[in-house]
């Protein structure tokens, strides 16, 4: 069996939405695409950065031609707010924002570039491969050490321990399986403010996360379908179509 960390992500969150986007095949929120967008934006600059060459209107250019698909496919999209004209004119506001960060203050909290959007192929346990991408390696310029970097499109990094982020000891697991050591420092980082929250995850915690991840990997494969988690209804983008999300919003 093959999964993807999104897919392991995706469960985690909650298994009824897991088998709504698989089965239903659902338009992607305004959500996922700024997520998206912005994960884009980002490798681009760090490509550029990296060959030493950031133009600021390629970037701008990226941005426009997914607001421009989006105004698309969210005026129609079924489930999503019907004021999706004011969603995208909140979305052009944050993309501005987050090509000024890149422009004016990011270039200055980076290391030395080593990999943007690796993709990572390894094996979990028997028969389960995980295959997901790195979004950022760099060296450290002072001290050398390598760290590894995740993405996040909010700011409350200070909120949520680097252990208890799914993507985070996901990719330092496929790390670790992959140079056979662990990076020395692993991060998340906003990726339009300078709010950066970093540390170490614990051997027992990967440990945890490995056998959660076999077990999501084993329940998807024999398609168990596991009561929603109403808890996170409230901030599900499918919350409009679940008869169970609205039955608790």
């Amino acid at each position: 069996m093959e999964i993807t960390t999104k897919e392991i992500i995706l469960y985690s969150f909650c298994p009824k939405l897991f088998y709504l986007k698989k089965d239903l095949k659902l338009t992607p929120s305004l959500e996922d695409y700024y997520a998206d967008t912005l994960h884009r934006l980002m490798a681009r600059f760090l490509f550029m950065a990296r060959d030493g060459v950031i133009s600021a209107k390629e970037l701008k250019m990226i941005w426009a031609s997914s607001a421009i698909a989006q105004r698309r496919k969210h005026k129609f999209a079924y489930y999503n707010p019907v004021n999706w004209k004011s969603n995208i004119s909140e979305f052009n506001k944050k993309g501005a924002a987050a090509i000024d960060f890149l422009l004016n203050t990011f270039p200055g909290m980076l290391g030395s570039i080593i990999a943007v959007n690796e993709t990572y192929n390894v094996k979990l346990s028997k028969g389960i491969t995980l295959t997901g991408e790195w979004d950022l390696i760099q060296e450290d310029k002072a001290t050398k050490e390598i760290e590894l970097v995740i993405f996040k499109e909010h700011d409350k990094l200070n909120h949520i321990p680097i252990d208890q982020d799914y993507k985070a000891v996901l990719d330092t697991i496929a790390f670790m399986k992959s140079f056979n050591s662990a990076p020395a420092k692993v991060s998340l980082q906003s990726y339009n403010t300078q709010r950066k929250a970093s540390g170490g995850i614990s051997g027992a915690h990967i440990k945890e996360v490995l056998n959660d991840a076999v077990s999501i990997c084993g329940a998807i494969e024999n398609g168990t379908k596991y009561k929603y988690l109403s808890y996170k209804c409230k901030s599900c983008p499918a919350k409009l179509i679940c008869e169970d999300a609205r039955e608790t919003v």
